[in-house]
C-alpha cells in the first residue's frame, strides 16, 4: 500500500494545484483533498472489532487473556480453550473483587469530598476519561 501511494504521488503533476488556485487557503483544501483521495484509492480501509469492556476492572492483563482464549478458540483446541477460559473467569472474578475492595476502602475514609467522587464515578455523573492501552 505505501508503494502504490507513493506511486500515485509521484505520478501527480503538482504545477495543476499552483495554476488553479491563486488563493493559499484555497490551494491547500485542494492539494489536502487529492492527498486524502489518493490515501483512500491506495490503502486498504481496515475494520477494528470494538468491545464495551470499559469497565474500571478490566485490565490490560484481562484483555491479554480474553485475546488468548479467542486464539485458542480459533485454532480449535478445546482443552487450550478451556483452560484459557477457566484462568479468564477466575482472574475477571479476582479483579471485581479487588475494585470491590478499593471502593469500599475508598468509602470508608472519613473524606466527604473522595467519597462524592467515587459516588459520582460509580454512578457515571461524572465521566473519567478513557485510558489508551498498549495494544
Amino acid at each position: 500500500a505505501k508503494l502504490k501511494l507513493q506511486a500515485c504521488l509521484d505520478c501527480t503533476d503538482w504545477h495543476v494545484f499552483e495554476d488553479a488556485s491563486a488563493d493559499l487557503d484555497e490551494l491547500t483544501d485542494t492539494v489536502t483533498s487529492y492527498v486524502t483521495f489518493c490515501e483512500d484509492l491506495c490503502v486498504p480501509a481496515r475494520n477494528l472489532q470494538i468491545y464495551s469492556n470499559n469497565k474500571p476492572w478490566f485490565t490490560a492483563r484481562l484483555k491479554q487473556l480474553r485475546r488468548s482464549k479467542e486464539e485458542a478458540y480459533r485454532k480449535g483446541d478445546r482443552m487450550l480453550y478451556n483452560q484459557a477460559r477457566n484462568i479468564l473467569t477466575r482472574e475477571i472474578r479476582a479483579a471485581k473483587r479487588s475494585y470491590s475492595e478499593k471502593l469500599k476502602n475508598q468509602f470508608s475514609t472519613n473524606e466527604p469530598a473522595n467519597m462524592w467522587k467515587t459516588l459520582k464515578n460509580i454512578t457515571g455523573f461524572i465521566k473519567t476519561p478513557s485510558q489508551a492501552e498498549g495494544n
